[in-house]
């Protein structure tokens, strides 16, 4: 699934496994929502999408972790400065 969108016509059989780490089979039916990034195991179905781009889960997922990450970065910088000052106390 390129987007995030709702299940229009047909029934969506859907790996999640990109967002849940489980590769089952999810049945989406028609007004269920389908998320961008998972892939499509069954027959054509329509979908209407809802989200693009920016707006998708898997997007705000990215933007969270990098965030996380550049905390984790600034904490590990820190800590290596924090190191780095103790062993020259200890050097005077």
């Amino acid at each position: 699934m390129p987007v995030d969108g709702v299940v229009t016509k047909g029934i969506a059989y859907l790996n999640e496994a990109m967002l849940t780490g489980e590769s089952n089979i999810i049945e989406k039916y028609i007004g269920e929502e389908v998320i961008g990034g998972t892939v499509n195991m069954g027959e054509p179905f329509y979908c209407q999408a809802k989200k693009v781009g920016a707006d998708t889960v898997l997007a705000n997922i990215s933007l969270i972790l990098s965030k996380t990450l550049d905390e984790i970065k600034k904490i590990i910088n820190m800590t290596i400065w924090k190191l780095i000052l103790c062993k020259i106390m200890i050097l005077l």
